[in-house]
């Protein structure tokens, strides 16, 4: 928001803004940005970049159904976080998926050390019903290359890789960001003019 705050020095330029909904997914975005601003549809980019329907068709059976229970097991954590921001208005999720869950359960280590507590079970199916949108896009990421990385897999994937797809295969919600982008051009490229 910081670069949105200097707008005035951008004016009668060529300039749409565009920012990750991260914990305003769960509060709602402010007034003074709805207007102004284009958010990510789902939590951040990252999640707008990921196509469920292919990219979990990727997983084999076995790691298909890790991967449900490795999502499960942090959206019981990431719901802890959105609780946490909506009492406190901080939240600690700029955090790697192995520190959180190393193997496919909670790490309690680390769960002792942040103060965890038990969320509220209707936010944790919300979020995991969701999930897709509603966790973490950098955490949603990670866990997947969990699987679609593994040293003993044929086939190998990168998070690049995946960005790649995200942006170039058939994907509804960066086609619509896309198109909110030349709406967002246009507009101010018709005002300077």
């Amino acid at each position: 928001m910081k670069v949105f705050k200097r707008k005035e020095e951008y004016e009668g330029s060529k300039v749409a803004f565009v920012a990750d909904k991260d914990m305003w997914y769960f509060t709602g975005i402010p007034e003074e940005y709805k207007e102004n601003i284009i958010f990510s549809y789902g939590y951040s980019i990252e999640n707008d970049l990921y196509v469920r329907e292919i990219f979990e068709k990727l997983l084999e059976k076995e790691e298909k159904e890790l991967y449900i229970g490795l999502i499960k097991e942090l959206s019981k954590w990431f719901a802890f976080e959105v609780e946490r921001y909506r009492n406190t208005g901080e939240c600690l999720c700029d955090i790697h998926v192995n520190q959180v869950v190393p193997d496919f359960e909670l790490n309690k280590e680390y769960l002792e050390k942040v103060g965890f507590s038990e969320p509220a079970e209707k936010l944790i199916d919300e979020i995991f019903e969701e999930y897709h949108k509603a966790l973490r896009g950098k955490n949603l990421f990670q866990a997947l290359l969990r699987f679609l990385s593994k040293k003993k897999r044929a086939s190998k994937y990168s998070r690049e890789n995946l960005f790649e797809m995200g942006a170039k295969m058939e994907n509804g919600v960066i086609n619509n960001l896309y198109e909110k982008l030349k709406v967002a051009l246009y507009e101010t490229d018709s005002k300077a003019g």
